[in-house]
């Protein structure tokens, strides 16, 4: 874990090269507007709680890639950061250690970056908390459950609906409605997040 004032880090990373440019660029943010002992003590006393951010960064080569499963947050403003694919950041939302997120796509550039850890390093809890989207997804009914979970393991809407009794047209209702309250827009990115889910 990396230490920044009252700022907390933990990266989750499997490319080296990565995390290690990672640490460096937290290393420069923090020493460069920290100029001497006295900012450092003010800015502790001013917001003296501390607040966890996870760093976790997905390849951007694989949606099936399995997510690192976060250690329960030391702190209740803790929060993720993601470097993933605009498509890998609809499946995450919302799963369990990830409700409270902000996501960076590979196309954002090194100043936003930068501000983003400025604002988690140096920022109000206020600031913080408008950084990151909390999602949590709604419960599904009995029906919504039963299907998804046999579209998790592979099954289309015809073989559903001859398992479950009912049509395929409704099916397709519970499916659309449970995707709704899971916040993806395809099948795909359904199935994904389901299983994603079912590993933790």
């Amino acid at each position: 874990m990396l230490s920044y004032g009252n700022s907390l880090f933990s990266i989750y990373c499997k490319d080296y090269y990565f995390k290690i440019g990672l640490q460096k660029l937290l290393d420069d943010i923090y020493h460069s507007h920290v100029v001497n002992v006295r900012l450092i003590n003010r800015h502790e006393s001013r917001y003296n709680d501390y607040f966890q951010a996870d760093i976790v960064v997905l390849s951007s080569r694989s949606i099936f890639e399995k997510l690192p499963e976060r250690s329960p947050s030391l702190d209740r403003g803790g929060a993720v950061i993601v470097f993933c694919t605009f498509l890998m950041s609809e499946v995450v939302r919302g799963i369990r250690g990830y409700e409270n997120a902000l996501f960076i796509a590979p196309d954002t550039g090194l100043d936003q970056i930068l501000n983003i850890f400025k604002m988690v390093m140096f920022g109000s809890p206020l600031i913080r908390n408008n950084l990151f989207v909390r999602t949590e997804n709604l419960a599904l009914t009995n029906k919504e459950r039963k299907v998804s979970d046999l579209l998790r393991k592979g099954l289309s809407h015809n073989e559903i609906s001859t398992i479950t009794g009912i049509t395929p047209k409704t099916v397709s209702s519970h499916l659309r409605s449970a995707m709704q309250k899971y916040k993806v827009s395809t099948l795909l990115e359904y199935r994904i997040k389901l299983i994603h889910m079912q590993q933790f």
